[in-house]
């Protein structure tokens, strides 16, 4: 998956602090997300947050 041009580090941490946090749900997540960043559209968000879920892996040095 390509990254997105409009996406930031600081979304990716945010969403890698968030989920450290244990306050991650799968429900709430694109709503904390626009909550943080309210100049994002909805559709910004889940492909924020499907750009988080493919490249994890890669980003934290683990095997996906």
């Amino acid at each position: 998956m390509e990254k997105p041009a409009y996406l930031k580090e600081e979304h990716l941490d945010f969403l890698d602090d968030l989920m450290q946090s244990g306050q991650m749900t799968s429900f709430k997540v694109s709503q904390i997300l626009m909550h943080r960043f309210p100049f994002l559209s909805f559709e910004q968000v889940n492909t924020i947050l499907a750009y988080w879920i493919f490249s994890y892996a890669g980003r934290h040095g683990e095997e996906g």
